[in-house]
């Protein structure tokens, strides 16, 4: 089982890797929000939580945005992105 340094290092790399295109080449500065080891369908996953700051052409208001990063802690696989709201 991947620990979670592991976990996060891997969610952050996707994360990047994912964001990049649409961030035109600029920097993009992730802050770890959350790390949690959950077990659904008896299958433990890490979920890691990021938050970045960003604008687009529609505002130009920095605004942050919150994306969730599932992990398999068996292998170390990416399964999901997700929009993490909050309450």
């Amino acid at each position: 089982m991947i620990t979670v340094k592991e976990a996060v290092r891997i969610a952050r790399g996707y994360l990047i890797d994912l964001l990049s295109d649409s961030n035109k080449g600029g920097n993009i500065n992730l802050l770890l929000e959350e790390a949690e080891l959950q077990v659904e369908d008896q299958i433990e996953k890490w979920f890691i939580t990021f938050s970045y700051a960003a604008s687009y052409e529609e505002s130009p208001v920095l605004q942050r945005y919150f994306k969730t990063v599932v992990v398999l802690a068996h292998t170390g696989e990416v399964t999901a992105v997700k929009i993490r709201t909050l309450h």
